[in-house]
C-alpha cells in the first residue's frame, strides 16, 4: 500500500510517520509542503521524494491512500483538492477554517463514495473510546462537562509551526486545536444538533493573537447542556484533561490529570471501571489503514468535521459579539 503525506507542516506528522512504520505492507512512498525544505526535511528523514506542492506528488506519484496535514488556513484548498481527485485520505481537524467552506465537500464525498476521515483520535481510545462503546447503557445525555489544559504555546514554535500562533492561519487557539475533540464527543453521545452556544476567551496570558484559554456552553434542543474549557495554560507535563458526564442511567468521571481510565457509577449501584489509556497516533493510522483496506468507512467522517466545526464558529462568533450564536447546521 503507497501511502503520501502531504503538506507536512504540522506537529503531529512525527506520530504518523512512527505508526505507519509499524503497519504492515505500507510504503511512505513520498511528501509535500509548499515550504519546500519542510518537504525535503522529511522526505530525507523518512527516505522518500518531496514535493513543493501536494498537486504535484499526486500527478507523479501512484498513490493508493493519503495522509493529510496543512496549516489550517490551506487545508480547505487541500480538502478540496483530494475531493475532486476522487483520492482516498484522512485528514488532520479541523480541515478548514469556516464550516461553510467545508460542508459542501459532503455531498461529492458521499457521491463518490470515497474514504474521506478525520482524526477525531479520541473516539477510539481514553475516555473518549470508553464513553462511545457504553453509549447505549448511559441514556439520554443530560451534561456534558471536558476539561483540556495544555503546555505553553512556544512547543509549536520549537515543533516548527509557529503558524498556530497566528489567528489568521491557525483560525483560533486553544479550542479550535483541543476543544473539537469535546464538541464532536459530545455530538457524538447526544446525537442531536447543537442550538446555542456562548463562548468567552482569553489570551491574556501569552498575549498572541489567538486565545490561550477558552470557556464554551452549549446546550441542544432537548436541553442537554456542555460545558467546555480548554487551553494553554500549564508550564510543562502532565496535562490536565477531565471529563464528566451525567446521563439518565449513570454518572461519568475519569481521575487524575492525563488519560485517567473513567468509572461509570449507574443509577442501579453497579459501578464499571474502564482501564486507562491515552488515545494513540500509532493506533489511529493503523484503524484508518484496516478500514480502507476493509473497505469500511472511517472511524470519523467529513460530515462529523462540519458539524463540529459549525460550533466552534459559532462560539468564536459569541465570544466576538458577547451574546449566546446559534450555529449553522452542517451539513442539511
Amino acid at each position: 500500500m503507497r501511502v503520501a503525506l502531504l503538506e507536512v507542516d504540522h506537529w503531529h506528522v512525527g506520530m504518523y510517520v512512527d505508526g505507519l512504520r509499524d503497519v504492515d505492507g505500507v510504503e511512505i512512498v513520498a511528501v509535500s509542503d509548499a515550504n519546500v525544505g519542510c518537504a525535503r526535511s522529511w522526505g530525507e528523514s523518512i527516505g522518500c521524494a518531496a514535493y513543493g506542492s501536494a498537486a504535484d506528488l499526486l500527478d507523479r506519484e501512484r498513490v493508493d491512500f493519503v495522509f493529510a496535514f496543512a496549516p489550517h488556513y490551506r487545508m480547505i484548498g487541500l480538502a478540496r483538492l483530494l475531493v475532486e481527485r476522487e483520492q482516498p485520505f484522512a485528514m488532520e481537524k479541523p480541515m478548514a477554517l469556516d464550516a461553510a467552506d467545508l460542508a459542501p465537500l459532503v455531498e461529492g464525498i458521499e457521491s463518490s463514495g470515497m474514504f474521506a476521515g478525520v482524526a477525531f483520535v479520541r473516539r477510539m481510545g481514553g475516555y473518549g473510546g470508553a464513553l462511545l462503546r457504553m453509549r447505549e447503557e448511559l441514556g439520554p445525555i443530560h451534561h456534558f462537562q471536558g476539561r483540556f489544559i495544555g503546555g505553553p504555546m512556544q512547543r509549536y514554535v520549537d515543533d516548527g509551526c509557529p503558524w498556530v500562533l497566528r489567528r489568521e492561519h491557525a483560525g483560533g487557539g486553544c479550542m479550535i486545536n483541543f476543544g473539537t475533540h469535546f464538541i464532536d464527543l459530545f455530538l457524538q453521545l447526544v446525537r442531536e444538533p447543537v442550538t446555542r452556544v456562548f463562548c468567552q476567551t482569553s489570551n491574556r496570558l501569552h498575549g498572541e493573537t489567538v486565545e490561550d484559554l477558552a470557556s464554551v456552553f452549549m446546550r441542544t434542543e432537548s436541553g442537554a447542556v456542555a460545558t467546555l474549557e480548554s487551553g494553554y495554560l500549564i508550564p510543562a507535563e502532565p496535562k490536565e484533561d477531565t471529563i464528566a458526564v451525567s446521563a439518565e442511567h449513570a454518572y461519568v468521571g475519569n481521575e487524575g490529570t492525563k488519560w485517567g481510565g473513567p468509572t461509570f457509577a449507574f443509577r442501579d449501584g453497579r459501578v464499571v471501571k474502564a482501564p486507562e489509556g491515552e488515545p494513540d497516533y500509532a493506533d489511529y493510522v493503523a484503524d484508518v489503514v484496516r478500514r480502507f483496506r476493509a473497505g469500511e468507512p472511517p472511524i470519523a467522517d467529513v460530515a462529523s468535521m462540519a458539524r463540529v466545526l459549525s460550533c466552534v464558529n459559532a462560539a468564536y462568533a459569541s465570544a466576538e459579539s458577547g451574546e449566546p450564536t446559534a450555529p449553522s447546521l452542517y451539513p442539511n
